[in-house]
């Protein structure tokens, strides 16, 4: 249904009339019988109270510094630079990577000869160390000395020293004794 040319400008009044008649009564609220009936809502409604042991007259607007509630305040062009150059700055580098703690906890030496083993425990399992070998695939055994051993951390080449003298003084190694002939035992049988 399309409206004649002369009825579209009719309906255009129309609307503007009715418009101009809500926007200028007299006494009434412009917003109508809805916004009344919110008022009338607010009204009745209770004042809220504060809970028991709250002490309203200590809360306190905390004001905020001078620079930035005021957007006309004065500032120098070389604050504005610096901090212009900090919020532009390249992220700082990650720290350098570092081996992390030595794991294993000293149960124990061995010498046989001119080889020491050292008996270590990590976790829930037991090593038996000596220089040269790898141990979990990362702590390379590099030396072993009477009081401490080295470790190199093979990932980053670091290295690490775990000490293992007592409290006392020395740790008292443990001597190899020859091995029991298992011969003779057969032999008794």
């Amino acid at each position: 249904m399309q409206l004649q040319s002369r009825q579209r400008w009719m309906l255009y009044a129309a609307a503007l009339i009715f418009t101009l008649i809500v926007v200028f009564q007299d006494g009434e609220d412009p917003a109508g019988p809805v916004a009344m009936a919110q008022a009338s809502i607010v009204e009745a409604a209770p004042a809220p109270q504060a809970p028991q042991g709250i002490e309203l007259e200590r809360l306190q607007r905390q004001s905020a510094p001078p620079g930035e509630t005021d957007p006309f305040a004065a500032r120098s062009w070389r604050q504005l630079e610096m901090e212009e150059q900090r919020r532009n700055a390249p992220p700082e580098p990650p720290p350098k990577p570092q081996a992390p703690p030595l794991p294993f906890t000293y149960l124990g030496k061995m010498v046989e000869g001119d080889q020491t083993v050292i008996f270590l425990s990590a976790r829930d399992r037991n090593y038996v160390a000596r220089v040269g070998e790898t141990l979990d695939g990362v702590w390379r055994v590099e030396s072993i000395g009477e009081q401490d051993m080295s470790f190199d951390y093979v990932p980053l080449r670091m290295k690490q020293r775990l000490s293992f003298a007592s409290a006392g003084g020395h740790a008292a190694p443990m001597r190899s004794a020859p091995a029991p002939a298992a011969e003779e035992e057969q032999d008794e049988e």
